[in-house]
């Protein structure tokens, strides 16, 4: 898939955001998600709901993408986040992605007109990160905390952007 001039935009607010709070020396906290997302994620376009899945709850696309992934195995959970145009910032979402990589979102209006970039995990990945887990998101806990160990594992080498502190603390805090 060719990079169009506002999917490189996402990547770049991304980015940016990244990079500001590691400037500030800030708690991984407030960069990790977008820092992992910028390493290991892709851009994807948005596309009109394709008319054999449902329009699912509003506010609700972590559940969403969840339920239709384990409904149907050929689907992939993808999580990062997205963007609108004339929207300043960038929102924490979930959607799932077919075999060709076409974004499938229940939650939003209009997805084709959004802007779509993050990690894609498979059924079984997808699976396998939810033992345990009181919320249906990966990037985050129960509590909207960042999840620094599914992170570091699919993208070890941001350890190297932490403290030994940071990490210690960040990764013992699960419940």
């Amino acid at each position: 898939m060719e990079l169009t001039k506002s999917a490189t935009t996402i990547r770049d607010s991304l980015a940016q955001e990244s990079a500001g709070w590691l400037m500030l020396k800030a708690n991984p906290g407030a960069w990790l998600r977008q820092e992992f997302v910028v390493r290991k994620g892709k851009v994807y376009e948005g596309r009109p709901l394709p008319a054999k899945y449902p329009k699912m709850a509003a506010k609700h696309c972590f559940y969403n993408a969840g339920q239709l992934v384990r409904r149907r195995r050929n689907l992939r959970y993808c999580e990062g986040f997205i963007t609108h145009d004339g929207l300043p910032l960038t929102i924490h979402h979930a959607w799932v992605i077919d075999d060709e990589d076409g974004v499938i979102d229940p939650t939003v209006e209009a997805p084709e007109t959004w802007e779509y970039m993050g990690v894609a995990f498979s059924a079984d990945e997808y699976r396998a990160a939810l033992k345990g887990r009181k919320t249906p998101a990966l990037l985050v806990d129960q509590y909207d905390l960042v999840d620094v160990s599914l992170i570091l594992r699919y993208c070890p080498e941001l350890r190297d952007l932490m403290s030994a502190e940071a990490v210690a603390a960040l990764t013992s805090r699960r419940s």
